[in-house]
């Protein structure tokens, strides 16, 4: 008898040392393999002239911007700022700086950002580590429980951004490590050492992304310290939580003496985010745990998040039952502290709006709680359940890892339609030219050709998600100023390297037919709207020659802006207010080419001319406006564009409006008329290679009405 349990103690270790090295190995593995396959993140240059420029015209600088940044890419570029030693209290002022600190030093001295999270992946890994040592968990299942938190895809997927959840993960646990090691030790030299990092590491999560979220953490450090130092350990660990979410802060005091004014910016900070107009979404916290769902802050839509694992419920699901079949005693002697801090969270994220990001700071001590309270199970058995829950996060990270081009290409299309093509450059490959220049390029083209408006639709919504290669047939709408509009079909030419998916460039992907050696040359001959006239003879409607109002932005004098605004707004009689057409440039990204703002809606005199003309960057062109009989406004109706929507302009022409209501829309088909002209293509000796479009002139017809008005 004897003989047989020392046999099948001896197998069991040898299990357990064999389990020991392929996790490790495993370990290796997806690590190595985690950063070969997104090796593109890490070995491309930071473009910080982009980011600037992408900064400056985002919703943070432009209340009306149509070029929104996300929260990396304004970490990005804050944390960069700040390395630089700018104010943090100026710049992204409403997050705390430290995230940003390391995110900016990455880029100051290896020329990426992304270096940042992928160190601190692997020391989150590490931390986890050292506090499931601190708890004596045999070795083979600490090397489980490292690869169940690297598997985890809510966890590896941040070393693709620049976010601040793991800055926020590995500080969290740093506090965790260090109130673990105190609850262990009993030396009174270890006691404080641990007091102080465990402050200090607290101050560090405080100062990192919301200083909130340290309420929790602290209040359960502060009870334990108390119970074992009392009010000296408390006092201790408060003031070094205060030098830590001081140090970050260095560079704020040297430009500001007065720490009252630190005061009143940690005041603003807290009322940045109590007067938010983002909502509390309650219960997206557990719906996300539970069942991958969860409540959009910007639409209010449910949705479902790509870093969810479906490890997660079941993680839970064995916590509750082994919690219900147990005894607390055994359960909660080490596992009280990892699951107290995640119910508290998950209970303060019902009250505040939830991103499903915030759950990164609680899926590690819920993995550590599932270590601790397996030991309620056989050994095999809770073997077979750590490898179950590694390869359920294996099988969700796949869509993470090898993702569609649905996503890409949705943004792509987004960013075509709204000329944003400094950030398409990113998005495509073999562009034998600088950003700069492919932006200027392709905007002096859509310029030459006077389009105004761009929609693409996608012919199919067939995704292939682990091909190198992919073909998307797609629709292509353009409007012109004065022409109308027409449509060609185009396929989007795929490839992918390693998770990324990238657009083959080709220039007739802008126009059919289009090199970037071509020209395009635009002709117009402008039609009239008919009139509508009484029977006395009396015009109650007509067009009447005028000019549209374009503005070169790179020729706007700085300092007469607001003057040369108001002088416009003046000529539009409410239609487009000084912030519409301040917003029409600025979001147009246009630079040296002129930039159409709108017909007045008076007949312009020699004098209103000479008075816009005194401003260099005022550009005049002949057009018609649409002189309406006031007295019968109501009566006559009214037009509109209903070519394309316009935004912050009023581009009348008789070819793209139409009448929407009383007498326009009654005579709709009788007055309208087409301009006349054609867009072509041109090459390098001036020969026209293709015609994009030609209309002929068409004056529309004038109505006479039986009735008087």
């Amino acid at each position: 008898m004897r003989h047989h349990y020392y046999i099948s103690h001896v197998f069991m270790e040898k299990k357990k040392t064999i389990i020991s090295l392929l996790s490790g190995v495993f370990l290796v593995f997806f690590i190595g393999f985690l950063f070969w396959h997104y090796r593109f993140l890490f070995l491309q240059k930071v473009d910080i002239a982009y980011w600037k420029d992408r900064f400056e015209h985002s919703q943070w600088q432009l209340i009306n911007s149509n070029r929104p940044i996300g929260d990396d890419g304004l970490y990005l570029y804050s944390g960069y700022r700040l390395s630089l030693g700018d104010d943090p209290s100026l710049i992204n002022a409403e997050a705390p700086p430290l995230g940003k600190y390391l995110i900016g030093l990455s880029i100051r001295f290896l020329d990426n950002p992304y270096f940042t999270n992928g160190i601190l992946y692997l020391f989150t890994l590490i931390i986890v580590f050292l506090i499931i040592t601190k708890l004596q968990i045999p070795l083979f299942l600490r090397y489980l429980c490292i690869a169940m938190v690297a598997t985890d895809p809510m966890v590896w997927s941040q070393i693709t951004t620049t976010m601040l959840d793991l800055p926020l993960l590995f500080f969290f646990l740093l506090f965790v490590y260090s109130l673990i090691s105190f609850q262990k030790s009993f030396k009174s030299s270890h006691l404080i050492g641990y007091v102080l990092t465990a402050g200090i590491s607290l101050g560090f999560f405080a100062s990192t992304k919301f200083p909130y979220l340290s309420l929790i953490p602290g209040a359960v450090g502060a009870y334990l310290i108390y119970k074992k130092l009392s009010v000296k350990g408390l006092f201790l660990f408060g003031s070094m939580f205060i030098v830590g979410y001081c140090i970050p802060y260095i560079r704020y005091f040297q430009l500001h003496t007065n720490f009252l004014d630190f005061i009143r910016y940690q005041k603003w900070q807290f009322f940045f985010y109590r007067e938010s107009k983002l909502q509390a979404n309650f219960g997206s916290a557990i719906l996300t745990l539970l069942g991958n769902l969860y409540q959009n802050l910007s639409n209010r839509t449910w949705t479902h998040s790509s870093e969810w694992s479906i490890a997660w419920p079941l993680m839970i699901a064995t916590i509750v039952y082994i919690s219900l079949r147990s005894s607390l005693k055994k359960i909660f002697g080490n596992t009280l502290f990892f699951l107290l801090i995640p119910l508290l969270y998950l209970l303060l994220f019902s009250f505040i709006p939830f991103s499903p990001r915030y759950l990164l700071i609680i899926l590690p001590l819920l993995y550590i709680a599932l270590i601790c309270m397996s030991k309620q199970f056989k050994v095999n058995h809770t073997i077979l359940l750590m490898i179950i829950v590694i390869i359920l996060n294996i099988c969700c990270s796949i869509p993470r890892m090898y993702p569609t081009p649905e996503s890409d290409i949705n943004q792509y299309i987004y960013e075509w339609e709204n000329g944003l093509f400094l950030d398409m450059y990113d998005r495509t490959t073999r562009i034998e030219m600088d950003r700069t220049t492919f932006h200027n390029t392709t905007k002096q083209f859509y310029s030459d050709a006077e389009i105004e408006s761009v929609s693409v639709a996608l012919d199919s919504n067939s995704w292939h998600r682990f091909s190198s290669q992919d073909t998307i047939p797609i629709t292509v709408t353009y409007v012109s100023l004065h022409l109308g509009s027409w449509k060609e079909k185009k396929n989007l030419h795929l490839i992918k390297n390693g998770s990324e998916w990238k657009i083959v460039w080709n220039w007739d992907l802008l126009l059919n037919g289009l090199t970037d050696k071509n020209t395009i040359q635009t002709t117009v001959d402008l039609a009239k709207r008919g009139s509508i006239i009484t029977n006395k003879k009396v015009n109650t409607v007509n067009d009447e020659p005028s000019y549209m109002v374009f503005i070169i932005p790179d020729k706007i004098d700085t300092p007469h802006e607001e003057e040369m605004l108001s002088d416009i707004e003046r000529y539009f009689s409410g239609k487009l207010t000084k912030n519409d057409i301040h917003a029409r440039y600025i979001n147009a990204y246009s630079n040296s080419l002129p930039v159409s703002i709108g017909v007045p809606t008076r007949q312009l005199s020699e004098i209103d001319v000479h008075e816009l003309q005194k401003y260099p960057s005022i550009l005049l062109k002949p057009a018609y406006f649409r002189n309406v009989d006031l007295r019968i406004k109501d009566i006559v109706g009214t037009l509109e564009n209903t070519a394309f929507v316009e935004r912050y302009t009023t581009l009348y022409s008789t070819t793209n409006y139409d009448g929407v209501s009383g007498l326009e829309k009654q005579y709709n088909a009788e007055v309208k008329g087409t301009n006349g002209g054609f867009i072509k293509i041109i090459d390098a000796n001036g020969n026209s290679v293709k015609t994009v479009i030609e209309t002929m002139k068409k004056d529309g017809s004038d109505v006479f009405l039986k009735e008087d008005y």
